[in-house]
């Protein structure tokens, strides 16, 4: 596990474009590649994670986040 916690905002990139979830967001499942994952918490401070490969869960304000699959 790299990162477990609270966040205000996930942001990546799909092959659709960018993307960003929030707080309440719809459920959303989705496939990343080499592209990076930036986790916002409170006070503004960010987190990145490099991902060669993945997929995004989010499900009941909960997001998860399976790397080099």
């Amino acid at each position: 596990m790299l990162w477990e916690g609270d966040a205000q905002a996930i942001s990546s990139h799909n092959v659709v474009g960018p993307f960003d979830i929030l707080p309440m967001h719809a459920s959303f499942l989705t496939y990343i590649e080499d592209t990076e994952i930036t986790v916002e918490v409170e006070g503004g401070q960010q987190q990145r994670f490099s991902c060669k490969q993945g997929i995004v869960h989010v499900n009941n304000n909960q997001v998860q986040i399976y790397l080099d699959l």
